[in-house]
């Protein structure tokens, strides 16, 4: 009974997840067909490379802290309310939900401040270069930390199951879905600004930015 409880707790967050993405889809899908057009409308005030990029790399991140503060929103409201609702392994499967998703409001309003600082700065291709690669970087060890998540909360899950215990049940369930929502989040958002740090190399044909088997590189080819 409790198994089935926390499935259908864990299937209603990953709904919500699903709806943030697809509302989010849009403003997503906006940067990455748009490429070529921002391209044009830069091109057409001369505005350097380099800044072009880091303007795309600031509106990627706006959106993606956009979506990670809708998402910590929705969970602290509905699993503050469901955990006054609910008894068992769902009571602290939505507890948990509220207590993670609080660190993520937290880090999206960080992550807001960070882009104030950001349009202030004037940006080289070397700047942006470093830039491109810092959060390349840290978006791969962010990945990796979110398996982590999902892998502690399965342990925790399975143990609070074995041996009775609705608390370690409920925490784990809930971090097996943050984890596994934080790592297609990171992923994603990976896969965007490699996509927009690509164009420095597309610009100048001897820039390569990317993961290497030692993290990320900047190779230059003669």
């Amino acid at each position: 009974m409790n198994m089935i409880i926390c499935s259908k707790a864990g299937a209603l967050g990953f709904g919500v997840f699903l709806a943030i993405i697809v509302a989010s889809g849009p403003v997503f899908s906006q940067n990455n067909a748009s490429d070529s057009a921002q391209t044009a409308a830069n091109d057409s005030i001369q505005l350097p490379l380099p800044e072009a990029v880091a303007m795309e790399r600031i509106n990627i991140t706006r959106n993606y802290m956009t979506a990670l503060g809708a998402w910590g929103l929705v969970n602290v409201v509905q699993g503050s309310i469901s955990a006054t609702n609910t008894v068992g392994p769902e009571h602290y499967f939505h507890q948990m939900s509220s207590y993670f998703n609080a660190v993520n409001v937290g880090i999206a309003a960080v992550g807001f401040l960070g882009i104030k600082k950001q349009l202030l700065k004037t940006n080289t291709l070397a700047s942006e270069v470093r830039e491109q690669q810092k959060i390349q970087k840290i978006l791969l060890i962010n990945s990796a930390l979110d398996v982590g998540y999902f892998g502690i909360g399965l342990l925790m899950r399975k143990s609070g199951i074995n041996n009775s215990n609705a608390k370690i049940q409920g925490y784990g369930g809930s971090i097996m879905l943050q984890g596994a929502f934080l790592l297609a989040y990171d992923l994603l958002q990976f896969g965007a600004h490699r996509k927009n740090g690509k164009r420095l190399g597309q610009k100048f044909g001897i820039w390569t930015l990317g993961p290497t088997p030692s993290g990320m590189g900047l190779a230059y080819r003669f």
